[in-house]
């Protein structure tokens, strides 16, 4: 199993909150015919097409982007079955300047955590946004997972497997006030601020699918002949760490998040 398909199958978090937070944006908006939207992190297209698409009319279209590879060709393979959509591997941080101001809408779900040059990707969204263009977005601020990483990574065993979990972690996950520090950089790309507020997010996953879970992050690579032993180190670590509920006598993994959703406006006018 790759890892498009174990990310598919296991982050309940992105999944259920890509539903979740597309129906909240679509009480909040009412799309245009012809609009053209640009979807940063669309990951393997899942959400852009399972959940995005069908709120849009039929006259709308979508530019939907990530930056890795593997996930691309699997929305490709999976999910480019509409006209409207248009997955392209790109990364945020370093766009193709003939996107500049050609989208109507922006919207990024649990992408902007994954990208360590946040003032960088801002500006990039905001130059891509028509004047009076808008971006919807949800940011993981704090995620208990990364706990986790933290603790095995200090194991000489797994240290080697799991060296550049960071990469995939919040640039958030230490700040005392991350709605604070976005702020401050949204404002700085140029956006007018409509709200931003934090929701706190609970998923409950098998115990027996914890193994599955870590190894769908991009970058963490075990060896399949190692995956026993890592299964049986992690649930160690989170019934250490406290991150084991009993429900209906069964043993659950369970994580904790912080969430930023928040909508801004990019002026029609810059004086």
């Amino acid at each position: 199993m790759n890892t498009s398909e174990r990310y598919i199958k296991n982050i309940a978090l992105a999944q259920m909150d890509g539903k979740y937070f597309i129906d909240k944006i679509t009480k909040l908006i009412t799309w245009k015919e012809g609009c053209r939207i640009l979807d940063v992190g669309c990951g393997p297209g899942n959400v852009t097409s399972d959940f995005l698409l069908p709120t849009l009319p039929k006259s709308a279209n979508i530019i939907a982007i990530d930056k890795a590879a593997q996930f691309i060709r699997y929305a490709k393979e999976h999910y480019a079955k509409s006209p409207q959509v248009d997955f392209v591997q790109m990364d945020i941080v370093f766009p193709d300047p003939k996107l500049y101001q050609t989208f109507d809408h922006a919207i990024s779900l649990y992408c902007f955590h994954f990208v360590t040059e946040q003032e960088v990707a801002l500006r990039n969204i905001y130059n891509m946004l028509k004047p009076g263009g808008d971006l919807f977005f949800s940011c993981l601020v704090h995620y208990s997972l990364f706990d986790v990483f933290a603790t095995i990574s200090e194991s000489e065993k797994w240290k080697p497997y799991v060296a550049d979990y960071k990469l995939c972690m919040s640039p958030y996950q230490q700040s005392e006030n991350p709605k604070g520090d976005l702020e401050k950089m949204l404002l700085a790309a140029g956006f007018d601020i409509s709200f931003i507020i934090e929701e706190p997010r609970k998923y409950n996953y098998p115990i027996n699918d914890i193994k599955e879970i870590f190894l769908s992050i991009d970058g963490i690579n075990i060896s399949q002949d190692l995956e026993n032993e890592f299964q049986i180190d992690l649930r160690r670590i989170v019934k250490n760490l406290g991150q084991i509920e009993i429900e209906n006598g069964s043993e659950l993994y369970c994580t904790n998040g912080k969430v930023l959703f928040g909508h801004v406006v990019k002026p029609k006018s810059v004086i």
